[in-house]
């Protein structure tokens, strides 16, 4: 009678004592277009806590079981199995069983396991490591197939391939937003705060496609040298075997992707400073990167800015002026801003789409500059993982860096570049990093940075 946060309606009750009884009734769990009961057949209330007993507080605890041919509905499109239970001092009922998403569009529809807590009227699940009935582990977010290359999306379904490794892993809560018919799934800040840190997977049923967004996981097999990406996500439950065309007419893979790109190949300081200052002077004239024309700097930044005061600084002076990060936090080579990515599953990479790319900096010097700048992260079914940077700068000076297996050959068309790489001494070629990897650095050949551009153009169908 204090909280009233439950009623259960036709009840048979044996009471006990003043502050004891024991009780069986129904619940009505009733959501738009369905009413429905829970039969409760174990409601017992008794004193609970410490002190002595007329001290102690009174609760009501209650259990019911749902069956399989219920078809309970726990939220307009998520069904039930197992044990619902309630205690009188929380408004938020219990659920441990089973859920299954009964979207239209929706393929593969799955039980999975549950165990949380929720209002009703406002239903969310937490989850972290969901089974299915025959104890496969399920999953959420975009992944890349071992066995046929391609980016398919998960949404509490098992992998195509136990080894098959993530782009975007997403897991916290879950719940659906019937206004948009939509599933929301993610860490629980990102869930209910859209400018919090965390990754992020929408499904909207009444198109079939998937928006996830937040940390992404590219070249998970490098060694020696590292990638930081955060941005969002798109693909949708098409067959692989259809290909998307956007709006330019161009072909790629239906996973398309938007990011920002921290690569750190450990190039010797005196390289990118050279680079770095070709850049600055032949962009001089050339657009700027606008980071303000909608939130995508302002989310990804989160990944790459942990210190809520210096992340707030940064987006206010990137409001006022251009963006610039603190060295603590801008390790890099090259930082890309802003980057478009599709996966070809012909050549097991995510590459770059469009002529101009976002470059934040080189070496931490700023550019924010739009530059004809090509990417490729390569990541086969072997792990065998490559990394390779093309950049063309106004005064047509190009730079071409190749990564794989602790190699980066590097080659540019700038004599200053060339003759400053000649002056390093063989020794002092192998760069050891801080978790005893080594990373050597080789002259390349023009001839690949040529062939490297006009594979990655047949690719992008120009």
């Amino acid at each position: 009678t204090v909280t009233k946060h439950h009623v259960i309606k036709r009840a048979t009750v044996n009471i006990k004592g003043k502050k004891n009884y024991t009780a069986s009734g129904f619940y009505e769990y009733n959501i738009a277009g369905r009413e429905q009961e829970i039969k409760f057949d174990n409601i017992i209330g008794q004193r609970v806590g410490k002190g002595s007993m007329s001290e102690k507080k009174t609760e009501t605890q209650a259990t019911g079981t749902i069956g399989a041919n219920d078809s309970f509905h726990i939220d307009q499109k998520t069904t039930f199995k197992g044990t619902i239970s309630l205690a009188s001092g929380s408004k938020n009922l219990r659920f441990e069983g089973f859920a299954k998403l009964e979207h239209e569009n929706l393929p593969d529809h799955q039980w999975f396991t549950v165990n949380s807590y929720s209002d009703k009227s406002d239903l969310t699940l937490r989850y972290n490591s969901p089974k299915n009935e025959e104890g496969e582990l399920l999953f959420t977010g975009i992944y890349l197939s071992k066995e046929n290359s391609e980016a398919y999306p998960r949404l509490m379904m098992p992998l195509h391939y136990r080894k098959d490794r993530p782009l975007i892993d997403v897991k916290g809560v879950f719940k659906y937003k019937p206004l948009t018919d939509e599933l929301i799934f993610g860490d629980s800040s990102r869930v209910f705060d859209t400018d919090s840190r965390g990754n992020k997977m929408v499904y909207d049923n009444r198109t079939g496609y998937l928006s996830a967004d937040g940390k992404l996981t590219l070249g998970s097999g490098l060694t020696s040298m590292k990638v930081v990406a955060s941005g969002r996500a798109k693909t949708n439950f098409q067959p692989p075997t259809e290909v998307a065309t956007d709006s330019n007419g161009v072909k790629g893979s239906l996973l398309s992707i938007e990011a920002m790109i921290g690569i750190d190949m450990h190039v010797p300081d005196k390289l990118l400073k050279i680079m770095a200052a070709d850049v600055q002077v032949g962009t001089f004239d050339a657009p700027d990167a606008d980071y303000r024309k909608d939130d995508f700097t302002e989310k990804s930044l989160l990944e790459f800015i942990k210190d809520d005061k210096d992340y707030n600084k940064v987006v206010n002076e990137m409001k006022n002026r251009l963006l610039s990060i603190p060295d603590k936090y801008n390790k890099f080579s090259f930082l890309i801003g802003r980057a478009t990515l599709r996966w070809n599953p012909e050549l097991q990479s995510l590459i770059s789409y469009g002529t101009k790319t976002d470059v934040q900096s080189i070496f931490g010097i700023n550019i924010n500059k739009k530059m004809t700048t090509i990417l490729e992260f390569k990541m086969p079914a072997n792990e065998d993982d490559r990394v390779y940077v093309y950049v063309k700068t106004a005064n047509d000076f190009l730079y071409f860096f190749g990564y794989q297996k602790g190699i980066l050959e590097m080659v540019s068309t700038n004599p200053k570049f060339e003759e400053e790489f000649n002056k390093i001494k063989p020794k002092e070629r192998i760069h050891k990093n801080e978790d005893g990897t080594t990373i050597e650095f080789a002259w390349g050949e023009i001839g690949k940075a040529e062939m490297f551009v006009k594979r990655v153009q047949g690719a992008q169908g120009r």
